[in-house]
């Protein structure tokens, strides 16, 4: 009766509005992708050649600009010391590729200059990998041998959530770091604001991440907050 009373009551907060919320945030990232990947930069440079402008005018040389197989797969990754492009954002002069290029480039720009929240993303990483892999087994444990081990499992989701909430700050930082880097670099006031809507379309996945991180964390306590051994 518990388990009927909880879903239907709690169904439209903990289950509809996240998965509304996170295909809301993929359809504007891709509508946003498909729009400006057919718009031409007047800067007239390929994503490749943004990147490393960008670490070039910020005295970093030890950071890779390396070409990745597929879609929207961009990422700097600080222990391989590589800013990975799609395909079309490494070779295209498009606004999608300028922005997606620049924001990859913010992040080592942060990471040269000690950005804190960057540094603990990174120092959470292990741990929030770790938690993520635990956190499904403890919860099913929690439903079927004892609720101690939910509450443990509680415990793993809450780290997902911090790892999340400290992403936040972090993404949208190189986003405003991405937009200052292209001015340097001689965007034009079209182009800025056309790269700023392309990135804050990208920033929603990360807005909409953390919410359903938040939302999952409050229905395990809503749930073995409920339940006794």
């Amino acid at each position: 009766m518990y388990g009927q009373n909880y879903y239907a009551n709690n169904y439209l907060i903990y289950f509809i509005l996240p998965l509304a919320l996170a295909l809301y945030s993929n359809f504007l990232i891709q509508k946003a992708y498909r729009e400006y990947r057919r718009k031409r930069s007047n800067l007239g440079i390929s994503g490749y050649e943004v990147a490393n402008l960008i670490l070039r005018n910020n005295n970093i040389f030890d950071i890779k600009v390396v070409r990745a197989k597929g879609t929207l797969t961009d990422h700097y990754d600080s222990s391989k010391k590589i800013i990975a492009l799609s395909d079309e954002v490494y070779s295209g002069n498009s606004i999608a590729s300028i922005s997606i290029a620049a924001h990859e480039a913010g992040h080592a720009v942060q990471l040269a200059e000690g950005y804190l929240p960057l540094i603990i993303r990174h120092r959470l990483v292990g741990v929030t990998q770790f938690a993520t892999s635990i956190s499904f087994a403890l919860i099913l444990l929690g439903f079927f041998v004892a609720p101690s081990f939910g509450r443990v499992g509680i415990l793993a989701y809450l780290i997902i959530f911090i790892f999340q909430l400290v992403t936040l700050p972090v993404e949208f930082n190189a986003s405003s770091r991405a937009l200052d880097e292209l001015s340097k670099i001689g965007a034009n006031t079209i182009d800025l604001a056309d790269s700023q809507k392309m990135l804050k379309a990208a920033a929603l996945t990360y807005v909409a991440a953390t919410v359903n991180s938040l939302v999952e964390l409050l229905r395990l306590i809503n749930i073995f907050g409920k339940r006794r051994d």
